[in-house]
């Protein structure tokens, strides 16, 4: 995820600076691609299933009884 804010960040200002839109080295200095709340840090994606749960059970015992 760093790794495509920072190429998606780049082609920002590369298309600025193409546009002659004026943008600061001081200002890019202090941008990172980190600091976006879309990053998830702790490694822990959580979903709601709740609503799934009984499906999601049906389809395992059915596959587990074509196994038997």
């Amino acid at each position: 995820m760093i790794a495509w804010n920072t190429m998606k960040m780049q082609d920002v200002v590369d298309r600025w600076k193409a546009l002659k839109h004026p943008i600061e080295d001081h200002w890019i200095r202090r941008i990172g691609p980190v600091h976006f709340e879309h990053v998830n840090f702790k490694g822990t994606i959580t979903f709601e299933i709740d609503s799934y749960a009984d499906a999601l059970i049906q389809r395992q015992t059915k596959l587990r009884a074509r196994r038997v």
